[in-house]
């Protein structure tokens, strides 16, 4: 079992600041869900870049979490301009977002984990280079994981746009 994986299973050696999710999105809907995903999204985009130099994997996955915080970005826009309209497209995009909800959460529990690992900047010299790959925190299937989370949010979430559009 990967390091994430074993977390995403529980880890009390870490302490989280994760609500329960169906309480969470009972309490705010799909608009306060979104907002969470853009946090996550831009926490997510902000660690990994510092790393995003160092593997193929950890550039691709900042550039899906940039595209899933720009579809969740036209999700809140949709439901702000709607507001009030409660026709079935609306209903049909809230719905899909609300069952994301485990999958936000995965991905807050994600970045709660890389809080604690070391950060980066970028150096220019060989030993810079040396000490940074030295320090590379993340095993490939964890990014695997990282970056199927967000492909599946992604793939859902464009469904609920082109339901809207539709």
């Amino acid at each position: 079992m990967c390091w994430l994986q074993s977390t995403l299973h529980t880890s009390p050696s870490v302490p989280l600041i994760v609500v329960e999710m169906a309480e969470f999105a009972a309490a705010t809907g799909a608009a306060g869900l979104i907002s969470l995903g853009l946090q996550v999204c831009g926490g997510l985009v902000q660690y990994y870049s510092a790393w995003k130099d160092s593997d193929r994997e950890t550039a691709v996955l900042c550039t899906r979490a940039q595209s899933l915080a720009q579809t969740l970005e036209l999700l809140m826009s949709i439901l702000h301009t709607s507001q009030g309209n409660q026709s079935i497209a609306i209903t049909a995009v809230e719905a899909s977002v609300v069952a994301c909800a485990g999958a936000i959460q995965r991905l807050q529990i994600i970045l709660a984990k890389c809080s604690h690992l070391p950060t980066v900047t970028s150096g220019g010299g060989h030993a810079s280079r040396l000490k940074r790959k030295m320090m590379y925190p993340f095993q490939r299937s964890d990014l695997v994981l990282c970056n199927n989370e967000i492909n599946d949010l992604q793939s859902n979430l464009g469904i609920a746009v082109q339901t809207y559009q539709m």
